[in-house]
């Protein structure tokens, strides 16, 4: 985990925006863009959500993760040791910059354990564990900040490279 003294506002030092790209037929799709050039492991943006056992959003049938073979769009599991699942769908949760990135084939951000004192709002705990995202790799200005897919390693996607190189399927 990365540690802060205290956890930095959203857009500190950070020059990053969301982008809507309306259409007339499908509902709108959010994104996060970069503003200007930001070097590879800064922080990014705060990644408010709710924080659950990963057991418990893929044991909730409402969830669909059996049948979508991945979790939910805003929702992110982070493997173990952790075993977490990070729910930014809806409510106050869902109320970041950090909520609007996106998955692709090609990350260049990752959630990561940011642990921050926390005198503010709990005077009896020391500290509190929130999620961040931060740069993989330097950025340019104007890039999509892209998170990786993260789908279950049973699901069918993972065969879509080997049939794609054997030229007898299509």
């Amino acid at each position: 985990p990365v540690i802060f003294p205290s956890y930095p506002k959203e857009g500190t030092g950070v020059a990053l925006h969301t982008s809507i790209n309306p259409s007339t037929v499908l509902p709108p799709t959010y994104a996060l863009h970069t503003t200007a050039p930001i070097p590879s492991q800064t922080f990014l943006a705060p990644f408010p959500s709710l924080v659950t056992s990963s057991a418990t959003y893929l044991r909730d049938p409402l969830n669909a993760y059996a049948r979508l073979g991945m979790p939910k769009p805003r929702v992110h599991l982070m493997g173990p040791p952790l075993d977490l699942a990070l729910d930014a769908r809806g409510g106050k949760m869902g109320s970041g910059m950090g909520t609007f990135v996106r998955s692709g084939c090609r990350p260049n951000a990752v959630l990561r354990p940011v642990i921050c004192d926390n005198k503010q709002s709990e005077p009896d705990s020391d500290s509190s564990l929130s999620f961040a995202l931060f740069a993989l790799r330097d950025l340019k200005a104007n890039e999509e900040v892209v998170l990786g897919w993260e789908w279950d390693d049973a699901n069918v996607v993972h065969l879509l490279p080997a049939l794609l190189r054997d030229e007898s399927v299509f």
